[in-house]
């Protein structure tokens, strides 16, 4: 990647984690509550799927999700929620969400299952999946913390790609790269984004 492309994406990062961190309890709160409801109704639109992956947010004011994994659950949904493996392979194993209280600390700061929760049968390829991100564009493209751990999982992965996340994160243009796999649907407090590049318009 050119020198100038990764100087972009850096600014991009630390402007758009500075303005989530920035945010006040009540906006977080507000627009978190709008995100998840319309993720829910989005997920419940689908084909039915008995299994979701999600994430447990993390730092800078991720958009919460506590309460739609929970809401899943009790909608009869198998909540599978990530573990990243340290090492160069940048892999992630996926173990089942059972509540937040079973949330342990964990690796960049955000919260896991137990270990021994962790999934040891195949995983359900064709799952909708929860896309944690800083920014995205209206192709689709994803801009994430620069680590690799999504991008290696989702180039295996069939499910359907959501995103959600604050409207302010939703930029004019990322430049994509050749390792990077597009969501299919960015949801925000405002709108409904069906990605232009995406597969499963």
């Amino acid at each position: 990647m050119p020198n100038a492309a990764v100087s972009s994406k850096q600014a991009t990062r630390s402007v758009l984690r500075a303005r989530r961190s920035a945010m006040s309890p009540e906006i977080v709160e507000n627009a978190t509550r709008i995100i998840m409801q319309s993720t829910l109704e989005y997920i419940e639109s689908l084909p039915r799927s008995e299994w979701v992956m999600g994430y447990a947010a993390g730092r800078d004011n991720e958009v919460p999700t506590l309460e739609l994994l929970d809401a899943l659950s009790s909608k009869g949904h198998v909540v599978l929620l990530p573990i990243p493996i340290p090492g160069k392979e940048r892999t992630m194993r996926w173990a089942r969400y059972t509540g937040s209280d079973a949330l342990l600390p964990g690796a960049f700061e955000i919260p896991e299952p137990p270990a021994d929760t962790i999934m040891n049968e195949p995983l359900p390829r064709t799952a909708p999946v929860l896309v944690p991100g800083i920014a995205f564009d209206p192709t689709g493209t994803r801009l994430g913390f620069g680590v690799g751990y999504y991008d290696r999982f989702l180039a295996e992965h069939d499910g359907v790609r959501i995103a959600p996340a604050y409207d302010f994160q939703v930029v004019e243009h990322i430049q994509r790269e050749g390792h990077d796999i597009p969501m299919d649907v960015i949801i925000t407090e405002k709108r409904l984004i069906r990605c232009r590049a995406s597969s499963h318009r």
